[in-house]
């Protein structure tokens, strides 16, 4: 899988590095959040958005926390995993300095 980062804005905050804006093929997904893991792994997580209640209103798990829905999703583990490893070769490239 080919990946190509069109913009990056890093933001290190707990396991969050950054934002990116990816270019597959001719789709460009906007805001895909990049996260570290266990073992340092990088983790390429797709857009989501927040849920809502019947009264409109925002979601919230017992701790407060807003629940999110996935936009967009991959059919399998395998493809999610090839992603993410594209995504941080693509990152390594474009933004070598942000990169744990």
């Amino acid at each position: 899988m080919e990946v190509t980062i069109t913009q990056w804005t890093p933001q290190r905050r707990a396991k969050l590095i950054g934002f990116a804006d990816v270019q597959l093929g001719d789709l460009v997904i906007n805001g895909v959040t990049i996260l570290i893991g266990h073992n340092d792994n990088i983790w390429a997580k797709l857009p989501d958005r927040p849920t809502l209640n019947s009264d409109n209103t925002l979601r919230r798990d017992p701790d407060g926390k807003i629940l999110k829905s996935p936009c967009v999703r991959w059919r399998s583990r395998d493809a999610s995993d090839a992603f993410s490893r594209a995504v941080e070769r693509a990152l390594r490239e474009y933004a070598p300095d942000d990169m744990p």
